[in-house]
């Protein structure tokens, strides 16, 4: 058996708040195990509790509809916690530790008690399984094997259920349960608590508005019931702000359901912190913005499938600046080929090559002549960055290019008079091979 020492105590709630279960809503499967255990055990009531450090929390009961919890103090399921092991109460008005406890003192008070305690891998004991009866009464040996089995079965769920918690905690998503009526968190998963830094004592005093201060009015009972019930059904998306307890804000996606716990409608709202997102929206943003106004003119074309270098690649982003030199509309050249700037007389294995290097990986920097929307043309200078995914494929290539047409002419007219001047020199040289230049001199 361990040790009741309050050191003890502390490590036993630690386990049992590491299950994430306190104030969650009703689940199927335990209200299962519940009813089981109240029909193999022929009694009127079942439950199935967690022993928190100053009450017991209902997860699942029968019978005892609308109770969600009772004081620890006193309880069966305390006295269940430091027995360690199955545990019965034959007659409770009898029992002297008993007869004070709200569950005895009731007109139709508890008489029979019986539970097996909920033990994790580390024998802690975080609640209890138990059966109970308004008459006096025992348990078979059979029955107390039955319940034995199904304690044990609780427990696989509920490491079940902690792993998936420890999913959701993982992949940095944060869960929360809003009680409608009060409009208060009742929970909150152990990402929640440390991205909002409250402990889960704290949290539950918190209410709605507290903890989303944007977001008030459509946390209202009518509305909410009417939105949802708008929707068939389908989850709810919000984005709004969450408030952490130094009062700083972050922007979250809530993911909202309703769900029927007992007598009480609770919000199961599935959180992801999407800071990170709105930079990375924000930086997609300005980069579209800054490419948008960029004076060179900027295209994204995709790869043809099967890759081919003599396929041309297709256009799936054009920025102003590369429709306004081509005269043609976005609509005339997204989702069409680059083959709509290249004209039949231009070099064509130049462009095949540029394409096939590309294509392995490499950037390229070609120059050749492109064709407007009315068939004139001009020089273009382009660069060709490949886009490569992990796998090491080419998915997408990125092209900037500039208008080097003024540059093309002063090259042009330079070549020309390079000719020019060494055509002249060479008619000099025979015109002054041809002379005698005795008479040169003379002159």
């Amino acid at each position: 058996m361990i040790s009741e020492s309050p050191s003890s105590e502390a490590v036993r709630l630690e386990a049992l708040y590491d299950f994430q279960i306190l104030d969650t809503p009703a689940e199927e499967v335990f209200d299962a195990f519940t009813r089981l255990a109240a029909s193999l055990c022929a009694v009127p009531i079942a439950m199935m509790s967690m022993i928190d450090e100053d009450r017991l929390w209902l997860k699942s009961t029968v019978g005892l509809e609308g109770v969600r919890e009772l004081p620890r103090e006193g309880s069966f399921c305390d006295a269940t916690l430091r027995e360690n092991d199955l545990f019965e109460v034959r007659d409770a008005k009898t029992e002297q530790a008993f007869k004070s406890y709200p569950l005895v003192r009731r007109d139709w008070g508890i008489r029979f008690y019986a539970a097996v305690p909920l033990k994790t891998r580390t024998g802690y004991v975080i609640g209890t399984l138990a059966v109970m009866d308004v008459r006096p009464r025992s348990l078979t040996e059979e029955q107390c094997g039955t319940l034995r089995t199904l304690a044990a079965a609780v427990m696989d769920q509920l490491d079940a259920r902690r792993t998936l918690m420890r999913l959701v905690d993982a992949s940095r998503s944060e869960l929360y349960h809003f009680d409608i009526a009060t409009q208060r968190i009742v929970f909150a998963s152990e990402g929640a608590l440390r991205n909002l830094g409250y402990s889960a004592k704290e949290i539950r005093s918190l209410s709605v508005e507290a903890l989303l201060p944007d977001l008030r009015e459509p946390f209202s009972t009518e509305r909410l019931m009417q939105g949802i019930a708008s929707r068939d059904g389908e989850p709810m998306i919000v984005y709004t702000t969450a408030r952490r307890k130094d009062g700083s804000t972050y922007p979250i996606e809530l993911r909202i359901e309703l769900v029927r716990s007992y007598s009480r409608p609770l919000l199961y709202a599935f959180g992801l912190d999407i800071t990170e997102r709105r930079a990375s929206e924000d930086r997609i943003r300005l980069l579209s913005t800054a490419v948008e106004h960029a004076g060179d003119a900027i295209a994204i074309y995709r790869p043809a499938e099967p890759v081919d270098a003599k396929t041309p690649s297709t256009i799936v982003y054009a920025n102003d600046a590369f429709l306004h030199s081509v005269g043609y509309t976005r609509d005339e050249v997204i989702g069409k080929t680059t083959a709509l700037f290249v004209g039949k007389g231009d070099d064509r294995p130049m462009i095949e090559d540029a394409r096939a290097r590309v294509l392995q990986g490499e950037t390229v920097r070609i120059r050749s002549r492109t064709y407007r929307k009315d068939g004139t043309t001009f020089w273009t200078e382009q660069s060709l960055r490949p886009l490569i995914d992990p796998a090491g494929r080419v998915t997408h290539i990125l092209a900037v290019r500039r208008d080097v047409t003024s540059e093309v002419m002063h090259e042009a007219a330079l070549a020309t008079q390079n000719d020019i001047l060494t055509d002249l020199t060479s008619v000099a040289r025979e015109l002054f091979a041809a002379l005698d230049p005795h008479v040169l001199v003379d002159r």
